[in-house]
């Protein structure tokens, strides 16, 4: 389960954002084409702190439809000692579409199907394939919260040339029904391949984070399959990121990112993190084990290495 409090975590601090070119760098040329390589089959979580198999945090299972995308992730976890399917991805497309229109997320808490949590999320996109709106409908059933709870977040963006405007609702019938509503402002660099900056500014909770991005020259393993071209604020994304400390539905791979925090109404800085990840390639140029170090107090007690296994 701390992987999925993990990425919660990282999806309201690391805000993702859409991926417009800005003017000043709109003259770029295009990037080349993507190489025809395997698909990612299997994605293997590991914290090497720990003896094998308490070693082995997550293991997922990437299945494809006739048109090559992501349609199923499965994931399954230790518990007790034994390996269990434990959640499940459905990804739903409006005929020939690339990204998903829907996707459904099924986690089994004790392995049963009595304790479980379900979410659907649903996309919509303008002609440009730019997200404009993306909504959560949660659902944890009686059996592990003793009585039903449901909750929705929905995100509307207003696209800009060099990022967007967000705004956030959020309503949930825990034990004492409440809405909460946010705006965001997000503004970032593109070097015409991938974010190389992002500037987010959340004037509710007031707060500002100033993200760098760096990459090497190899291809992200599924940015070519990826169902859902996510910004996903404020929690949505948990159960639909791959690789949680490769965030980025970026073309080429994350190779440092350095975070900092500040207050947004007086510029203090409250925390400044870095995380890099370094990767061992096969003769194909994807990536075959990746590595995580970071002086995040977050990320220290998390994963830190990843295998990926290919078709």
């Amino acid at each position: 389960m701390k992987i999925r409090a993990f990425i919660f975590i990282s999806t309201i601090f690391f805000i993702s954002c859409g991926k417009e070119l800005s003017k000043e760098i709109a003259t770029n040329p295009p990037p080349p084409p993507i190489p025809a390589v395997g698909k990612l089959a299997k994605l293997i979580y590991l914290d090497t702190s720990q003896s094998h198999p308490r070693d082995t945090g997550l293991i997922q299972y990437f299945s494809y439809d006739v048109n090559q995308r992501i349609n199923k992730v499965t994931g399954w976890q230790y518990n007790s000692g034994v390996l269990r399917e434990n959640e499940i991805v459905d990804y739903y497309f409006i005929g020939s579409d690339t990204l998903a229109s829907h996707a459904k997320y099924t986690y089994y808490y004790r392995s049963t199907p009595a304790d479980t949590a379900i979410a659907d999320f649903y996309f919509t996109y303008n002609s440009n394939k730019q997200l404009i709106k993306d909504s959560m409908f949660d659902t944890h059933l009686a059996a592990y919260s003793n009585n039903t709870q449901i909750s929705y977040l929905v995100n509307d963006y207003n696209n800009q040339p060099n990022g967007f405007l967000q705004d956030r609702t959020y309503y949930n019938t825990n034990s004492i029904p409440n809405t909460y509503k946010s705006s965001v402002t997000c503004k970032e660099v593109n070097n015409g391949i991938n974010v190389v900056s992002r500037i987010t500014e959340d004037v509710t909770n007031n707060q500002k984070w100033d993200v760098q991005f760096f990459y090497d020259t190899t291809v992200n393993a599924v940015y070519k399959s990826r169902p859902v071209n996510d910004r996903l604020t404020g929690g949505n994304s948990s159960p639909l990121q791959f690789v949680p400390d490769n965030t980025e539905p970026a073309r080429n791979n994350i190779t440092k990112i350095i975070t900092k925090t500040y207050e947004l109404s007086s510029g203090t800085l409250l925390s400044a993190t870095t995380r890099d990840l370094s990767y061992e390639y096969n003769t194909a140029g994807q990536p075959v084990v990746m590595r995580v170090k970071t002086n995040d107090p977050v990320h220290l007690a998390l994963y830190n290495k990843y295998i990926f296994i290919y078709q």
